[in-house]
């Protein structure tokens, strides 16, 4: 008969009762999806006001502003 493992023993084996420190679980930043959705809203802005620009920097403007939200 097989010894029974105490609970400790058990929670360390079993990677599901391990629980994020308060931070993201995703670590990768925005996904493109979102950072696409965010850069056309910045367009829409910019050329609303007539401001110049491009969509190069619609989207790392839009890059950046996700990033530094999930910080």
């Amino acid at each position: 008969m097989p010894a029974k493992k105490s609970s400790h023993q058990a929670a360390e084996n079993d990677s599901s009762q391990i629980e994020p420190t308060g931070r993201s679980s995703r670590k990768s930043g925005p996904s493109t999806d979102e950072i696409a959705e965010a850069a056309y809203l910045i367009y829409r802005r910019r050329t609303e006001q007539g401001l110049p620009g491009s969509h190069e920097t619609d989207w790392l403007e839009a890059e950046q502003e996700l990033t530094e939200q999930e910080r």
